[in-house]
């Protein structure tokens, strides 16, 4: 562990007490954060959603979302009445680029209560190194960092508290509603 701790720019410090007991200090880099997340193509791009707010993930085909009045569509999953929003219309704003039935359904939880977001793909999970984007850049809407891949590409991490904000933003008559009373 020492030396993935050196090779990330770390230390460990130790200091005991006899009678008392031994301190362990790790110190990282103030840039240096690692976090397990799901890597997800929506459209062309793909992004990573942080793994502890992932509850679970379906098939669209297998659960259909149906329609509700003000709203595109709700899931009920065991019992509960979950909202279903495209990731499609939250990160790039235009027209929906997926016919719902042949994406993925994501079911988040955050301090907001719980929903689906509908993505194109799921390509896999793995821990990656959130990096700043930047002082002097603007973070894109609903991105917290950035992370490079395995290929050397960039993702961009989602901040899910964001989404669920952006997702009340477009639903007509929501914003001063719970996601319960949506």
């Amino acid at each position: 562990m020492r030396k993935q701790l050196e090779a990330l720019r770390g230390k460990v410090e130790l200091s005991s007490v006899p009678g008392e007991g031994t301190h362990f200090t790790l110190r990282l880099p103030l840039t240096l954060a690692i976090i397990e997340g799901m890597v997800i193509r929506v459209a062309d791009t793909r992004y990573i959603l942080p793994a502890l707010s992932i509850e679970e993930t379906l098939r669209a085909e297998d659960v259909l979302p149906r329609p509700v009045l003000g709203r595109e569509a709700v899931l009920e999953l065991r019992g509960s009445l979950l909202p279903v929003h495209r990731l499609d219309a939250l990160l790039a704003g235009g027209d929906p680029f997926l016919a719902p039935e042949r994406g993925i359904l994501i079911v988040l939880e955050s301090g907001q209560g719980r929903a689906c977001f509908l993505a194109d793909e799921v390509i896999g999970q793995q821990e990656v190194v959130i990096k700043s984007i930047g002082p002097l850049a603007d973070y894109p809407t609903h991105s917290s960092g950035a992370a490079i891949l395995g290929d050397g590409s960039v993702a961009l991490i989602l901040d899910v508290e964001s989404l669920f904000r952006g997702a009340k933003d477009l639903v007509p008559g929501a914003r001063d509603r719970t996601p319960a009373q949506i």
